[in-house]
């Protein structure tokens, strides 16, 4: 129960095994009405990506074209 201007966080953990866009609405019923409350999350879950700036690694030594 929340008293007028009070606050109270709310912790939440996203973990996907899918790629691709999600939407999740949680609702809250306020008492003693057929009021609720609304909290939407939406995003887009991307796989991994790497970018690398060549001119700042130094490959050392490479073997290449071996058949």
């Amino acid at each position: 129960m929340l008293r007028v201007k009070e606050k109270h966080k709310i912790n939440v953990t996203f973990i996907s095994n899918r790629l691709g866009e999600f939407n999740e609405v949680f609702k809250w019923v306020l008492k003693d009405t057929n009021e609720y409350i609304a909290l939407n999350f939406k995003g887009n879950v991307i796989a991994p990506s790497f970018e690398f700036d060549v001119d700042r690694i130094n490959f050392g030594q490479v073997s290449f074209n071996f058949d």
